[in-house]
């Protein structure tokens, strides 16, 4: 019955997560689109450094693809999330010998997005 409890509250964790990361892909792609229609309300958006608009003005082809890439991550962040989701559903959280398999994918991605922070911050010291 404990081991029931840890998966549930495993799975809810996982949709925070997911929620928390759709939402933020969908504001960097609304920051995105705004940043053409008023660039200054865009830089101060929710998550976007404001240096990376700095860019538009040298370069519009190098600020769409390096936008591209911040809404790729976000992208990817959330569907992982889904990805975790789908997982729980499809190991029927009841059963209790799924607990090793579930802590070693929460363990993984731990590692994932520990390795994901690191190369943000190597990013935002760079720029």
């Amino acid at each position: 019955m404990k081991t029931q409890n840890i998966l549930f509250f495993l799975k809810i964790i996982s949709w925070i997560a997911f929620i928390g990361y759709a939402i933020v892909c969908g504001s960097v792609i609304f920051s995105f689109v705004l940043s053409f229609i008023n660039p200054e309300i865009a830089k101060n958006m929710y998550k976007i450094n404001p240096a990376i608009f700095e860019l538009k003005e040298k370069n519009t082809v190098t600020f769409i693809f390096g936008f591209s890439l911040l809404i790729a991550l976000a992208f990817m962040l959330a569907y992982l999330w889904f990805l975790v989701i789908k997982l729980f559903d499809k190991l029927k959280i009841g059963e209790g010998n799924n607990f090793l398999f579930m802590a070693a994918i929460v363990y993984i991605i731990s590692q994932i997005f520990k390795r994901g922070i690191e190369m943000q911050e190597e990013n935002e010291l760079t720029v």
